[in-house]
């Protein structure tokens, strides 16, 4: 991707230097709360957790990284470096627990408010009820692994948040309702989510 050397390019790595610095405050805070058993949820609501699915993958890579640490550790043989690849190291892997740590955190809400979807420490998606026509248990495969995707619907765009390339509830809404994503804001007819208990989520 290349960026103009104008306004408009400035404005945009401005845009992408403030979510990078959202996310990354985002994943400390997730591994704060994850320590201090605090997940983002109110008092006054149901909380449903969608990390099953990805909680395997993601503890590989913790593994495979602490690992790499040690053996970086105990073959290089040069003192300076052997000191800045292991605070290198240590960071990345606590931040890779981090990541694991906004997906335990960050819930799914159900309240007196609405549905509430999220993904991590940045996407939170907020459906007043009175704009939910139905919601059902329901599964549809993702073209890609992003956990945000937008796809067209009959009557407009389908916003789907998806766990291993899948989602299982969807939400149908009585009319187009504008919601903020990491991108922007998107006007949207249906959401499409992924809860470990799906059924339970729907009943």
């Amino acid at each position: 991707m290349t960026v103009d050397d104008g306004p408009a390019g400035r404005s945009e790595v401005r845009t992408l230097a403030r979510r990078a610095l959202r996310f990354e405050a985002g994943i400390w805070l997730s591994l704060y709360r994850w320590i201090a058993r605090r997940p983002r949820v109110r008092a006054d609501a149901h909380a449903f957790g969608y990390a099953k699915a990805v909680e395997p993958v993601i503890w590989v890579f913790i593994v495979v990284s602490a690992i790499e640490v040690v053996v970086a550790h105990l073959l290089l043989p040069w003192p300076v470096v052997r000191a800045i690849l292991l605070i290198l190291g240590l960071w990345g892997l606590t931040w890779m627990v981090g990541m694991l740590a906004s997906v335990k955190v960050n819930v799914h809400e159900l309240s007196r408010d609405g549905v509430r979807a999220r993904y991590g420490s940045n996407v939170d998606v907020l459906i007043p009820w009175t704009a939910v026509a139905s919601v059902r248990p329901q599964r549809y495969d993702l073209p890609s692994s992003r956990a945000v995707q937008l796809s067209d619907g009959p009557g407009g765009a389908v916003l789907s948040i998806g766990v291993s390339s899948q989602t299982n509830v969807r939400i149908a809404l009585r009319s187009p309702v504008t919601v903020a994503l990491p991108k922007g804001e998107q006007t949207i007819v249906e959401l499409r989510c992924y809860a470990d208990d799906a059924r339970q989520f729907v009943a």
